[in-house]
């Protein structure tokens, strides 16, 4: 037996979407495994949100190796030589592993959404990360059913060797009112401005709808993302003070604006689960989705949609949504009855359950 039962990869708990799963996960499987035989790896920030578990004897070893780096491959190596198994919750995962290893994949875009040499770069580093993770996991977790079958049918994985456990929304959500200071209505967005996320069709949606409403468009991003982008910037101009770019808010700000808003559009080409229209859906704001695939399944009967073959759909179905007040309500009661479907304290069970299985396996 090795030190530890369990080495866990958290460098990229300070993110968003994947930060929130390690940070809602990661206390469940100290519970399973017990603190002392957990073994965390990664950076300043990790050790904001994991203290109580260090407190009750996890170990932290702290690392300076970013994803995607030959640095990491290091870091594995000594991971691995210290735990019985090896959990990533990113597809940044080992090319060769001495210990057994589960390996989370969220999504595959990297592969499917290609622009620019960047893109076509980011391609092939997941392809090589891909095809260590279908060689050497011993387990692979998926978010979504959609990206269980991607890694079936695009990269030959054996089903049996893939396990899909949807993401949660936190209890919080469900108490989320809006900011006090509320003063115009507004539709927003929550996300990057990644090519796969179509806010340019967003932008251009809002566009038409905006001579029928009063709203404006609230993004909850980055900036730079616009700014480094010229069809982007030209956006901005044309919309003006009807466009709000909102960045770094806290988590409490976030479920405020969120639940004040009139409506979240989430207008994805492609995603691997997509949890903000959920936990919208918890705050008791309507969501507008896309019809990709991994929406239809986690975002299903709780969301409006639209089509994105249909061009103009997008426009036709937020001025909808706007201006019939009996439909924006019938949305928000069946998306919060949807939401309740997802806890992550579910699915914090039923990844340590996995883990534990795996790990008991190897024993």
């Amino acid at each position: 037996m090795k030190p530890y039962a369990i080495g866990i990869d958290c460098r990229l708990s300070h993110s968003t979407g994947i930060g929130r799963y390690v940070r809602e996960i990661v206390p469940q499987v100290a519970d399973v495994f017990g603190a002392k035989n957990i073994l965390l790896s990664g950076g300043p920030t990790t050790l904001e949100w994991a203290a109580p578990l260090i407190e009750r004897g996890a170990t932290f070893r702290p690392t300076s190796a970013r994803p995607f780096r030959m640095a990491e491959q290091r870091m594995f190596h000594e991971l691995g030589g210290s735990c019985d198994m090896l959990w990533c919750p990113h597809f940044s995962a080992p090319w060769s592993c001495s210990s057994q290893l589960v390996v989370t994949v969220h999504d595959l875009i990297p592969l499917h959404v290609v622009e620019g040499w960047k893109g076509r770069v980011r391609q092939i580093g997941a392809r090589v990360y891909l095809g260590a993770v279908r060689r050497n996991a011993d387990l692979i977790m998926t978010v979504s059913h959609q990206v269980k079958r991607e890694l079936v049918c695009e990269l030959g994985v054996e089903a049996e060797r893939i396990r899909a456990i949807p993401n949660g929304v936190g209890p919080v959500w469900f108490e989320a009112r809006p900011p006090a200071d509320l003063r115009k209505p507004y539709v927003v967005y929550v996300g990057n401005v990644s090519p796969h996320k179509n806010v340019e069709g967003l932008l251009e949606a809002f566009s038409m709808v905006s001579t029928h409403v009063p709203h404006e468009l609230v993004i909850v991003g980055e900036e730079r993302g616009f700014t480094s982008r010229p069809v982007l910037r030209e956006w901005i101009a044309r919309l003006g003070g009807r466009l709000r770019i909102v960045a770094k808010l806290t988590d409490a700000e976030l479920r405020g604006l969120v639940a004040g808003a009139d409506l979240l559009v989430q207008p994805s080409l492609e995603e691997g689960f997509g949890l903000p229209p959920l936990e919208a859906m918890a705050a008791g704001c309507p969501v507008l989705t896309s019809d990709c695939a991994a929406l239809m399944e986690t975002a299903a009967q709780g969301a409006h949609r639209f089509r994105l073959a249909e061009r103009g759909d997008l426009a036709v179905m937020m001025g909808s949504l706007l201006t019939n007040e009996g439909l924006r309500r019938s949305k928000i009661e069946e998306g919060r009855n949807w939401a309740r479907h997802f806890t992550w304290q579910r699915t914090a069970e039923l990844t340590a359950a996995a883990l534990r299985e795996v790990w008991e396996g190897g024993r």
